[in-house]
């Protein structure tokens, strides 16, 4: 099979043979036949513990030409690809594994060479508490990959995976809710396109009220992507062409619409108020501005200050002789 000795210790969770050889000068660099390297054929948390101390940051971080993504995606998504989904106890364990990681300099980004993030996956696939860890590790939930350059909210949209959507919106700082796929389409356009009747619902409690104004308006009516259509418009393509209705109860149907159109409006409504206050807050220091110069233009000059002052001082000098 092509297995180093330190291989065959790490498979079989010899944890002193693998601390004798890592003292011993062991290559942790080497991979099996099948290109996989330490960290994937570690077993336990303590064997994982024990390489790492002896591991490169490059290494820590390189995409395996086994398994195709790095150690950290590896580990987060290991058992998922089975028919039934993981137990929370292999969760919990997988998510040991990935924090071992992630303390030795693994980059929580960093997932598959086409730029997928272990977040972007893990969201996808629905597994809420591993979401949750990512995103309290510092993961990029604005990051764009794949083939259609999609978002982890485009992603978790696209997929229907509420739970991890609803992680994502309530714990997510900074979501720029501006960003586009690789035709054009924002979060909206998927929203239209692919929303459940439940994932409607997480986006009626977001607060858009920080999103500036200009990219608010430019979200809901944006007119860019395939076919260029608007969110609008792609709601009325996907109900006329009863696309992804499976997603929607037909008792409903009227329902998820007038809460659609509801969102756009409360996202414009939103814009509009903040470029008046905008506005307000411009004519005010306008008229701040005009009053500070008019004070300055009533008053005295230099000239007619100091020609005061030498009258005062000849009235109190004719006072004193007098």
């Amino acid at each position: 099979m092509g297995r180093t000795p330190l291989i065959w210790a790490i498979k079989r969770n010899d944890l002193e043979t693998i601390g004798i050889l890592l003292q011993n000068g062991a290559d942790v660099t080497k991979c099996c036949k099948e290109g996989h390297s330490i960290l994937i054929h570690a077993i336990s948390v303590e064997g994982m513990a024990l390489c790492l101390k002896y591991c490169p940051p490059q290494l820590i971080n390189s995409v395996s030409r086994g398994t195709r993504v790095t150690p950290l995606l590896y580990r987060c998504i290991y058992g998922t690809n089975r028919q039934d989904r993981i137990s929370e106890s292999e969760e919990i364990l997988n998510i040991r594994f990935a924090t071992l990681l992630i303390d030795a300099g693994a980059d929580v980004n960093l997932g598959m060479a086409s730029g997928f993030s272990p977040l972007m996956y893990m969201a996808s696939l629905n597994y809420p508490r591993t979401t949750k860890f990512l995103l309290d590790h510092g993961a990029d939930v604005n990051r764009r990959a794949g083939i259609n350059v999609r978002t982890a909210i485009m992603e978790t949209i696209w997929r229907n995976t509420v739970a991890s959507l609803s992680v994502i919106l309530r714990e997510a700082r900074n979501i720029n809710f501006g960003l586009k796929d690789k035709y054009g389409w924002n979060f909206l356009h998927y929203l239209a396109r692919y929303g459940s009747f439940e994932v409607l619902e997480l986006f009626r409690t977001v607060d858009f009220s920080a999103i500036d104004a200009e990219v608010s308006l430019e979200i809901a009516d944006c007119k860019e992507g395939i076919h260029g259509y608007t969110p609008i418009e792609v709601m009325d393509w996907r109900f006329e062409g009863k696309m992804n209705m499976d997603r929607i109860p037909e008792s409903n149907e009227e329902e998820w619409q007038t809460s659609f159109m509801q969102l756009l409006d409360r996202i414009r409504g939103l814009a509009r108020v903040s470029l008046l206050d905008e506005m307000s807050s411009s004519i005010n220091e306008e008229e701040e501005d005009s009053e500070w110069t008019s004070d300055i233009e009533d008053s005295p000059d230099e000239e007619e200050f100091y020609d005061c002052l030498s009258r005062s001082q000849t009235w109190s000098q004719d006072a004193a002789e007098t």
